[in-house]
This record gives structure tokens, C-alpha cells and sequence, in this order.
């Protein structure tokens, strides 16, 4: 009896997954920009963006107060790899995460994370350096729905609650039920995402960066990062002012104050959860002006030109930062050699 030879597999005719994938993103990202600029040129004419005037000192100004506004990041995250074990300098602290400001414009973010542990590898081990780089970026981003859920009732005007799904209308009715039930939950969940964070921290750590000192979040280290977070969310939302104070001067920042700092939260932290979109580019300029249709000094097309020139602001003070934090790193080790 002849011995039967396995059987031949075919070639697979579907189609690489990574291809397919890469693919979807990119197309979703593409269809949410087509749909923002045709919302964009629905709201204002281009009579209207025509006649804009723009003073580029409050530009300058709205991009240095967006590069101060993450240094309380830039401490929570260096107090996470202290609290690891890794006592990283400032200095390649400060480097790494200004450079992985750019990783996000690749699809998926994962970049920002690739970035920011090959350049404090030599002082944090790569895993530890990215899952507290994971945590610190959840932090922010959660920090910021949680200020948009926190100043709802004082931004949003009752046309635009009224437009939220039918399960989420009792807000008009109780319109600080929402800020009661989000500050609540999340000072209830900190401990237990400190405990959360140092498990999987001693799990991805070296033996060897663990025996001067356990590895321990402390609940008390969240809480100071929550206030930080909320500066830092303060803060984008005075580099937004100033943005729109380069296209109406009359405008005043204190009166809109909140308003600045909740259209910010809402559009950057959205974006963030917007993985197709590279920056969450598109998905923020969308949500940027739909907020700032609360501000009735703000015209459409002052909203939708605010949202570009936010985009390019912060894009081309990231590259600078970037750029600058890079050379003069790599100028310096050479110098140290």
C-alpha cells in the first residue's frame, strides 16, 4: 500500500491582513476629513473666510503656551518610572516625550510610544518605559472627558444638549448629574487602577529594577496626576483662546474661559480615541467647531478657521520642539563622549 504525501495547501488568495487593515484606517480617516471639510464649507461661506485677518502674535504666544501646558505630563510620567525603579534624568525625559508628540500622526499612536522608549532606554528599561508611557497617555486622555463631563452644564448651550441621544436627555433635566457621577466614578476608580497599573508595572519590569524598592502606584501619585492633567487641559484650552483671539481681538478670554478649555478636552481627547485618524486629524477639527458654536461672538467661519490654524499651530510647534530636543540630545552625547 503506497504511502499517501500530505496534501498541498494553495497559496491563500485573501489578501494581506495588515494591507486590508492599513487600508480600512486610512479610508476611514479619509472619509471623516472629506466629511469635515464639507461641514466646514457648509457653515461659512468663502466670502466669509475671505475677509478673515489673522495677527500671528497670538499664534506665536497660543503655540509656546501649548508646549508649556504638557510639562505636568512630562513630571507624572517621570514619577511613574520613578516609582518602577528608573530614575530617568530630566533632560531625556523632557526629549522623549516632546518627540513622540509626532508618533501619533501614524495611524494607530503606537508610534508615540516606540519613539519615547528608544529614547529613554538607557535609563528605563524599554517595557517599563512603555507601559508607563500607556498609562500617563490614558491619564490625560481620561482626565480630559472627565473635565468635559465636569463642565458640561457651563459650556454647552440647550440646543446642543438637546441634540444628545434619547438615554442621554435626563442631563437637561438634571444638568449636574453628569458632573456628580464623573467626578464621583473617577475618584472612586483611582485606587484601583493604582492597584491595576502596579501589577502589570511588576510584571513588566526587570527582576533587577525591582530590588532597591517594590514597585507600588500609589493611589496618592493619581491624584496629584489627575490635578496636573487638569492644568494641562487648562492650559490648551488658554492656547485655544489665544487662537481665536488672533482672528477677533475684541474676543474676551476670561468670559469664554471654560468654554475654551472643554471645546479643547472634548475634541483632542475624542481624536485621541479616533486610532484610524493620525493625530485625530479630521474627527477634532469636526468637534472643535461644534463647540465653539456655543460662543455666539464666534462666527462659523472664524470656527472653522480657528480649528485649521489650532492644527497647524500646535503641528508646527510639536516639529520644532521635535527637532530642536533631538539634535541638541544627540550634540550633547557626542560632546559626552
Amino acid at each position: 500500500m503506497s504511502e499517501e504525501s500530505p496534501p498541498t495547501i494553495a497559496p491563500s488568495s485573501i489578501p494581506n491582513k495588515r494591507l486590508l487593515f492599513a487600508m480600512l484606517k486610512w479610508g476611514l480617516c479619509l472619509l471623516v476629513l472629506v466629511f469635515v471639510i464639507y461641514q466646514g464649507y457648509q457653515l461659512s461661506s468663502k466670502e466669509e473666510l475671505s475677509e478673515l485677518h489673522i495677527d500671528y502674535s497670538w499664534l506665536l504666544l497660543a503655540g509656546i503656551v501649548y508646549l508649556a501646558g504638557w510639562m505636568p505630563s512630562v513630571w507624572f510620567w517621570r514619577a511613574l518610572m520613578r516609582s518602577c525603579g528608573a530614575d530617568v534624568p530630566w533632560r531625556p525625559t523632557i526629549r522623549a516625550y516632546y518627540c513622540g508628540h509626532l508618533g501619533k500622526y501614524v495611524p494607530g499612536k503606537a508610534m508615540v510610544l516606540v519613539i519615547r522608549t528608544a529614547l529613554v532606554k538607557k535609563h528605563c528599561p524599554p517595557a517599563l518605559a512603555a507601559i508607563t508611557a500607556t498609562c500617563e497617555t490614558l491619564m490625560m486622555m481620561g482626565t480630559g472627558l472627565v473635565v468635559v463631563g465636569s463642565l458640561f452644564p457651563l459650556v454647552f448651550t440647550m440646543e446642543q444638549q438637546s441634540r444628545l441621544p434619547a438615554f442621554l436627555q435626563p442631563l437637561i433635566i438634571h444638568p449636574w448629574l453628569l458632573p456628580a457621577l464623573v467626578i464621583g466614578t473617577t475618584l472612586l476608580l483611582l485606587p484601583l487602577i493604582a492597584r491595576m497599573v502596579t501589577v502589570v508595572s511588576r510584571k513588566m519590569t526587570p527582576p533587577e529594577y525591582q530590588l532597591e524598592q517594590p514597585i507600588h502606584i500609589r493611589t496618592l501619585l493619581l491624584f496629584r496626576g489627575l490635578f496636573l492633567f487638569g492644568v494641562c487641559w487648562i492650559t490648551l484650552g488658554i492656547s485655544l483662546g489665544l487662537v481665536l483671539k488672533s482672528l477677533q481681538p475684541d474676543l474676551s478670554l476670561l468670559e469664554h474661559f471654560w468654554t475654551f478649555v472643554a471645546a479643547s478636552a472634548v475634541a483632542t481627547s475624542i481624536g485621541f480615541l479616533a486610532l484610524f485618524a493620525p493625530g485625530g486629524v479630521g474627527v477634532r477639527e469636526g468637534l472643535l467647531m461644534w463647540s465653539l458654536a456655543a460662543i455666539p461672538e464666534i462666527s462659523p467661519a472664524q470656527a472653522v478657521a480657528a480649528a485649521v490654524l489650532l492644527r497647524l499651530v500646535w503641528l508646527t510647534f510639536e516639529i520644532l520642539a521635535a527637532v530642536g530636543l533631538y539634535y541638541s540630545g544627540n550634540k550633547s552625547s557626542l560632546t559626552s563622549n
